[in-house]
């Protein structure tokens, strides 16, 4: 279930006032329940987002969750720039669709699927209180699996229309799973050098874990 929230964010940039999203009724301690209580979400990558992004600037949003980052991308980038959000987890990825079908954006693709090295299935393994915490290693903690696709990033994006060969804004959060997207991003990462911006989860524990217990098929 889900409930329309206001975002509070004319103070970060004008371009963003009047936001809205859908975000999770119950269950999500985490980022539903901060935006419905603040109307932002991680203030300092709120702003690093802001700065970095310009009209016509390409996007990807990798673990997009329901959707944050890219509806305030949507906005930035304009209808030149290109947001490509991927986000395996079903409910996840179902708010995030209604959120760019609520801002009516036409410069959005959403992905329902992971990025990894290599195209493959996998089992994500879900938080109970916080969404944004959905794992592809199994930590041992009884949590439910759900099948997902996982998808090597350079070659998803080289085969959209039009494709895109360079990026200016890359955010991997992933909880523990960013080498993987990381590698499968190589070919167009080295493409963008050396005017990529890259804002990356770093979780010590969670890399590890992700190295050497993600389960694929």
């Amino acid at each position: 279930m889900a409930e329309l929230c206001s975002l509070k964010l004319a103070s970060v940039q004008d371009d963003l006032a009047g936001l809205q999203m859908y975000v999770h009724k119950a269950g999500d301690e985490h980022v539903s329940a901060t935006l419905k209580a603040q109307g932002i979400w991680e203030a300092y990558e709120t702003q690093l987002i802001c700065d970095l992004l310009r009209p016509g600037s390409s996007f990807i949003d990798v673990g997009a969750n329901i959707g944050y980052y890219s509806v305030l991308a949507s906005r930035l980038v304009g209808q030149q720039g290109r947001v490509i959000a991927f986000e395996p987890e079903q409910k996840n990825f179902n708010l995030l669709q209604r959120n760019i079908e609520l801002l009516q954006a036409d410069n959005v693709t959403v992905v329902n699927a992971g990025l990894s090295s290599e195209d493959a299935k996998a089992q994500i393994f879900l938080s109970d209180d916080n969404f944004g915490d959905h794992q592809i290693y199994d930590a041992g903690k009884d949590r439910v699996s759900q099948s997902i696709e996982l998808l090597s990033g350079s070659a998803y994006l080289a085969n959209l229309q039009p494709a895109i060969d360079a990026i200016d804004v890359l955010k991997i959060d992933t909880q523990g799973a960013e080498m993987k997207v990381m590698s499968g991003l190589k070919d167009v990462l080295l493409n963008s050098l050396p005017n990529v911006n890259i804002i990356i989860e770093f979780w010590p524990y969670g890399l590890v874990e992700s190295a050497v217990g993600a389960v694929f098929k």
